[in-house]
């Protein structure tokens, strides 16, 4: 919910299989599936972004430190179709991420995930401005995103499976429509129990 609106609710299937080769090196392959449903009211069908979500991955580990840390390596493929065509899209992943355990208490990760994400249709975006609306006989390009997320992540075990985190997000959406191009900077702090 955004506020106090409804505003999306999905339903993901994310089975995950994780084969070691040996006490350093693991193969990873995953399956994705996601119902999107998107409560926002809609003005104009293009952009409906409720739909389905489906797409695989292959990874891979190196385990250190009695694989208490580790190096990643992942590509995925995911492809969305929506009701409205502003959405179609796939997107093409490349995650690079590191957790290294620096004590026996204090853990840091680090990751780099870039992602090229085009879209299926040319966008419409429905805006009027003054009498004249744009519209389908508009020339609008197919939307493009290149995004980059770079994250990092100090976590400190306070007591036996309690762990306290701060992390930082740097996010930047390099699309080719503007309304889509932002760079978003997320700084916060967490309380875990793993059980």
């Amino acid at each position: 919910d955004l506020q106090s609106d409804k505003y999306f609710t999905g339903f993901l299937i994310n089975p995950t299989y994780l084969h070691l080769l040996n006490e350093h090196v693991g193969l990873e392959f995953g399956a994705k599936y996601n119902r999107l449903y998107y409560w926002t009211p809609v003005y104009f069908p293009q952009d409906d972004r409720s739909g389905k979500l489906w797409g695989g991955s292959m990874g891979m580990y190196y385990f250190f430190k009695k694989q208490k840390g580790f190096l990643q390596a992942r590509f995925s493929y995911e492809h969305t179709h929506t009701t409205g065509e502003n959405w179609d899209n796939s997107a093409y992943r490349l995650l690079l991420a590191a957790l290294l355990p620096l004590t026996e208490k204090l853990k840091y990760n680090v990751f780099l995930d870039v992602m090229l994400q085009p879209y299926e249709h040319p966008f419409y975006n429905g805006v009027t401005y003054g009498n004249f609306a744009d519209t389908p006989l508009v020339p609008n390009p197919k939307r493009l995103d290149r995004i980059l997320i770079f994250g990092t992540q100090a976590t400190y075990e306070l007591i036996k499976k309690l762990e306290f985190g701060i992390h930082y997000y740097y996010i930047k959406d390099a699309s080719n429509v503007q309304l889509y191009r932002y760079d978003r900077h997320i700084l916060g702090c967490q309380f875990a129990y793993r059980y």
